[in-house]
């Protein structure tokens, strides 16, 4: 059985996770600055050490309606294939190993990819619950 390690967090009241070898770091949320003209999908930046890291809006990225932001949300820094971004999400979960077995695009019964092509690689249950598996590169 082969497994992978995946840090799972809590977005907008459902599950999601990403692979472990992607994160760089975990912090509360800064303040972020709106970019007027940022890329769609852009939320802003944040001045992380020195350097400016674009904060994806996982909100528009899933066609969401954004709440107002709270202060226990978190900020986790993702890194791979050379790009930095910042993704903030309500609460982040834990660290957990997912065997390859768990996860699905299917549902039960279909024959068809029920995941479209995007930022999500697939779903798995974990716990009882259903956990959305995004892609490392979001």
């Amino acid at each position: 059985m082969n497994e992978q390690s995946y840090l799972i967090f809590t977005f907008n009241h459902s599950h999601y996770c990403i692979l472990t070898i992607a994160v760089k770091e975990i912090f509360f949320v800064p303040e972020v600055t709106v970019i007027t003209e940022a890329p769609p999908g852009i939320l802003g930046v944040i001045n992380l050490r020195g350097e400016l890291l674009p904060v994806l809006d996982l909100y528009q990225q899933l066609g969401q309606l954004r709440p107002s932001f709270q202060l226990t949300d978190s900020m986790i820094v993702l890194e791979w294939q050379s790009q930095r971004l910042g993704i903030i999400v309500s609460q982040v979960d834990e660290v957990q190993a997912i065997a390859t077995d768990q996860i699905t695009t299917r549902l039960y019964g279909q024959s068809k990819k029920i995941l479209q092509e995007g930022i999500t690689s697939g779903i798995a249950t974990i716990k009882n619950s259903i956990v959305t598996i995004f892609k490392p590169g979001l």
